[in-house]
């Protein structure tokens, strides 16, 4: 089970262009030492196969995220920007 909080919301994206879908997910946990909820992106890397995924954590704090302040949950999303056929 994948638990990174509240407010989770994943996105799938072949991260490491193995030909399998990765998952990059963010979500919110309180942090009692600053009173105040540390936002992060964690990605998993699908060890597994398409048919059968299994997704092992590589990063839980994806470009540092979580030293920025956040008001609200923030959603990952990826796109082929310059249009070469890669995320």
């Amino acid at each position: 089970m994948i638990d990174v909080g509240e407010n989770a919301i994943g996105s799938m994206l072949d991260y490491d262009a193995d030909g399998l879908n990765d998952l990059m997910v963010s979500g919110s946990v309180y942090d009692t030492a600053t009173s105040a909820y540390r936002t992060a992106i964690s990605f998993y890397r699908n060890t597994g196969t398409s048919v059968a995924p299994s997704f092992q954590l590589v990063n839980d704090n994806v470009a540092n995220i979580s030293s920025y302040s956040f008001l609200s949950t923030i959603a990952p999303a990826f796109g082929d920007l310059d249009g070469d056929g890669d995320n």
